[in-house]
């Protein structure tokens, strides 16, 4: 059974990235750089006219490592490194409920690393590096525990609903698929040469991508199940090296695939009907961790270990604005509205902006 998805292996792959990074050029940059503090160039007059923005709250002093809205948007889980499941009031972030289910069936130093709400927004699913291998779901009104699903056969590092609300796929070794609506099991897609890094669905639910920790990026044409492409891994690094896909996401319109790969600091944008790479969004210092795509397309939000939240306009990777964290950047996300911007950062805190005054001030 593969061993690279453990998280400790994660840990000294990165370790090995700064030392590439290094010998590859004297002025690569360090791999953990220390917080910096620069001054804001949107800082004055913005926070005066909407105070949400560069508003904050210290959630823990564990790593918030996922994060989710409500499709209504009134609710925000997070998903924390001691195995908690945090669910907050949004956008006063009024702390409603602590689930600690994955931390029991584990140890303390699980983490939840996947979280989804269902469409329909009357469910949520979680899943965490814990012992017990399980995706939990939860009555999104009462946060009462529904179900305990069984199946993966290592660690989950891919949940998602499609958004048709037909199907909850979880990527282990395999992707697992159960019925969204009785949760009963709708077997699996295998994925022979390695365990999953990431899983994605296109809007349309046509499509899922599958990231391997051992190879390329799979699309699955989720009518008949059939493999429809796959996407080699990309050449990154000095000097280059194929470098593994850990993070995925798809654009509303389900066209292109945005890819984020090991060691890179790089997001690879791929044509979903070819798989060819139509642009690359540059940028970051160190490893882009994750992104997101805004509900209409237009931009897109990454988080890096470069402690640096950035904002870019998909039709051309211009860079809109960088805003600093105090620690790696863990996960990011938009409100459904597409106003606001979440970010979970690795020292337990959670970074809240409105964008909405700032970007009409840009364009």
């Amino acid at each position: 059974m593969p061993t690279a998805c453990h998280r400790r292996v994660r840990v000294l792959l990165v370790v090995f990235a700064q030392l590439v990074l290094v010998l590859g050029s004297a002025s690569a940059p360090l791999l953990y750089p220390a917080p910096a503090f620069a001054k804001d160039p949107f800082r004055k007059g913005a926070i005066r006219k909407e105070r949400k923005v560069g508003k904050r709250r210290r959630t823990s002093e564990r790593s918030i490592d996922s994060l989710a809205f409500s499709p209504d948007g009134r609710l925000l889980v997070t998903g924390r490194g001691d195995g908690r499941v945090i669910v907050w009031a949004f956008p006063a972030m009024k702390k409603l409920h602590t689930i600690e289910d994955h931390r029991k069936a584990g140890s303390d130093r699980c983490w939840v690393g996947q979280i989804a709400f269902h469409p329909s927004g009357n469910v949520f699913a979680t899943s965490a590096d814990a012992e017990d291998r399980t995706v939990r779901v939860y009555d999104a009104h009462t946060f009462e525990p529904l179900h305990q699903l069984t199946g993966p056969r290592f660690h989950t590092y891919g949940l998602q609903f499609s958004p048709d609300g037909k199907l909850l796929a979880a990527g282990s070794l395999d992707v697992h698929l159960w019925d969204a609506e009785t949760f009963e099991s709708k077997g699996k897609l295998k994925v022979d040469d390695g365990c999953i890094n990431e899983i994605a669905f296109s809007g349309n639910s046509r499509w899922l991508a599958v990231a391997t920790m051992e190879g390329d990026t799979r699309v699955f044409d989720m009518r008949d199940r059939s493999l429809a492409r796959r996407i080699p891994q990309a050449q990154v690094g000095r000097p280059k090296f194929a470098a593994n896909s850990m993070h995925l996401a798809f654009s509303p319109d389900g066209k292109k695939l945005a890819i984020g790969y090991y060691f890179s600091e790089d997001i690879h944008v791929h044509e979903v009907a070819t798989g060819k790479e139509v642009s690359r969004i540059s940028g970051h210092t160190n490893m882009s961790v994750t992104f997101a795509f805004s509900p209409d397309g237009e931009r897109l939000v990454s988080g890096a270990h470069d402690h640096t939240i950035r904002f870019w306009r998909v039709s051309d990777g211009k860079l809109l604005k960088t805003r600093k964290a105090r620690a790696d950047v863990m996960a990011v996300s938009f409100s459904p509205d597409g106003q606001k911007v979440v970010a979970g950062a690795a020292d337990g805190r959670v970074w809240l902006w409105d964008w909405g005054y700032e970007l009409d001030e840009l364009e």
